[in-house]
């Protein structure tokens, strides 16, 4: 199996196993979901040219891996897929999808096994592996080369504000990497758009081709579910506050098209703000608390923990 790294994590077929013995109530499709996003996974030369015509990661908002980018030799930030699903295998395992998370170290291998991908552990077949398609509207790219994927990712996922106005240790949330997934991506030089706001118009565009595809597909205009999210806002960007700025990218998305609807993520808001989120076309709000116990908020969300608290 081609360009796997020495292994340093301890993980072991043995040590899986004794999981699943030990968390007997649990499905053992989650336990290895969680080992999976713990740990991270690898891909094979053959595994990757398996993975080529799926729909690529898009680095949408963080990383989700465990090493820089600068560290992939081969440009697996380019060819590997946004997420994968296990099945069958040794454990008849049902049907989950993993969010990719590449670590060259980890003991998790996808290769390709008589032209199927297959997880490996200890050398093992532990299960099948299958990727997602890439939707139609994948191909197509902006006069200036701007691919449409890279505005909204998976016909869905909108990132109007690539970074962060929390900047540094005791501003960032701990497990955020936002900004540091932002200046990767731009200093790798293999993705189209790296300014870090979405332009509007080009939004309004994907979307309009998203619906087009969609209605065709199935012959009526269906409802879309689109998710608007990015960064704090702390003062302003490009002279709006964080409210004007969100609720212009909501209301562009909510009434450009027909059926539609519009999720926003931000912080926490009080009740006039949101009052006004409704207002501008936001169908449905998720407050990113992180975490609910208010010691660790306050260690683990600095800077939230002084604005919103």
């Amino acid at each position: 199996m081609e360009a796997i790294s020495d292994v340093i994590s301890s993980r072991t077929l043995h040590e899986l196993e004794n999981y699943f013995s030990s968390y007997g109530d649990l499905p053992r499709e989650i336990i290895l979901k969680h080992d999976l996003l713990r740990v991270g996974h690898w891909f094979t030369d053959a595994a990757l040219e398996l993975a080529s015509q799926s729909l690529v990661k898009s680095y949408r908002l963080f990383s989700y891996d465990l090493m820089p980018m600068k560290d992939m030799k081969r440009k697996e930030h380019r060819k590997i897929p946004e997420w994968f699903t296990i099945r069958r295998g040794m454990y008849g395992l049902r049907p989950v999808s993993i969010q990719t998370t590449l670590d060259s170290s980890s003991p998790y291998v996808i290769d390709a096994v008589d032209g199927q991908a297959k997880l490996l552990l200890d050398g093992k077949e532990i299960c099948e592996v299958y990727f997602p398609k890439p939707l139609k509207y994948y191909t197509r790219k902006f006069d200036d080369g701007t691919a449409y994927h890279e505005i909204i990712a998976f016909g869905y996922f909108v990132t109007a504000f690539r970074n962060c106005q929390y900047w540094g240790p005791d501003e960032e949330c701990r497990f955020c990497d936002i900004n540091i997934n932002a200046r990767q991506m731009k200093e790798s030089k293999d993705f189209t758009f790296n300014a870090p706001v979405k332009p509007v118009d080009y939004m309004v565009e994907v979307a309009r081709s998203i619906e087009e595809d969609a209605t065709e597909e199935v012959g009526f205009a269906p409802p879309i579910d689109f998710l608007i999210t990015g960064g704090t806002i702390l003062k302003t960007l490009h002279g709006k506050d964080e409210l004007a700025f969100y609720s212009e990218y909501a209301s562009a998305l909510k009434w450009g098209g027909r059926r539609r609807f519009v999720n926003l993520q931000t912080n926490g808001q009080d009740k006039e703000t949101m009052k006004r989120y409704r207002a501008a076309g936001v169908d449905c709000h998720h407050s990113n608390m992180e975490v609910w116990d208010k010691r660790l908020f306050e260690w683990i969300n600095p800077g939230k923990n002084r604005r919103v608290g």
